[in-house]
């Protein structure tokens, strides 16, 4: 488990930790991170921005997970296909359950994808992953179908972005109950124990999870967006690992054996435009 986030857009997200993270389980249970910059909500739902989709990536599963490569793998389901030019079925993972113990069904999937569009005040919605669907279809608790008005085969990056929350426990709930961690039920590694907006947020193990176990039991994500202090908190050991180290640190941190940096191509990209004025100038005709 780290915290990678971009620090330049299109070129790469860097980490540095200390060596102690990785020796056994056994020895070390929990793991402190300084993150760079504030979670505005534990509503997965709420807000499209990286720091709230990484607390989210650890509390609440996706229909389909995206490895280190960004290659799209299984997650709540278990495969994917087309069944004619513009429905897309996917088949859930049987099992797979909530961290109140029910278990995750189709109407949880169908649930999720139309509470996007209805979160009330959302400044950066998700619409743009699930505006493209114009029927859903509930085959059995484990499958389910999506239909396009035209063939979509962007269909499962879309759904790798959309959090698959608990339809009984999120129906009437706000994102404020999320915040406060009463309707943050989700079926992720991790159940939220505790959110203090502008300073941390800690999670325990969730031990019923249905994938590989992480084996950390306790992780707090601590918010300091000043780099030197990130640094400070490093080299203290108050954390265990930084993002977005300053790059001016990081020959020093990386001469240093106590720590490890690592880094990731990103996959983010960022589109530049030209500004083209209607007027005439000395360099632009009309």
């Amino acid at each position: 488990m780290r915290a990678l986030r971009n620090f330049v857009p299109l070129t790469i997200a860097i980490a540095v930790v200390s060596w102690w993270p990785f020796v056994s389980p056994s020895v070390a249970q929990e793991l402190k991170i300084a993150v760079a910059a504030d979670v505005t909500s534990i509503d997965p739902h709420f807000f499209n921005l990286f720091p709230n989709n990484n607390i989210a990536e650890h509390i609440f599963d996706k229909l389909v997970q995206m490895d280190p490569d960004s290659k799209m793998i299984p997650g709540l389901a278990t495969s994917w296909k087309t069944i004619d030019d513009k429905t897309w079925e996917f088949k859930l993972r049987k099992g797979a359950k909530f961290q109140d113990g029910s278990e995750v069904t189709s109407e949880d999937v169908v649930y999720s994808i139309d509470r996007v569009l209805n979160v009330p005040n959302s400044p950066g919605p998700f619409t743009a992953y699930t505006k493209a669907i114009i029927a859903k279809e509930i085959v059995d608790p484990y499958t389910l179908r999506f239909k396009y008005a035209a063939p979509y085969p962007l269909a499962p990056n879309d759904l790798s972005t959309i959090y698959i929350v608990s339809k009984k426990v999120a129906t009437g709930a706000s994102t404020e109950d999320f915040n406060s961690g009463k309707a943050a039920i989700g079926s992720g590694r991790y159940k939220l124990v505790r959110y203090v907006s502008g300073d941390r947020i800690e999670l325990v193990r969730n031990d019923n999870y249905w994938g590989e176990k992480s084996p950390w039991r306790k992780v707090t994500f601590k918010i300091i967006k000043n780099e030197a202090s990130r640094v400070a908190a490093l080299l203290s050991g108050d954390v265990e690992a930084i993002e977005q180290p300053p790059i001016a640190d990081l020959p020093r941190l990386k001469g240093d054996p106590k720590f490890t940096a690592t880094s990731k191509i990103s996959h983010c990209f960022i589109y530049f435009t030209f500004f083209h004025r209607k007027q005439s100038s000395r360099f632009l005709t009309t």
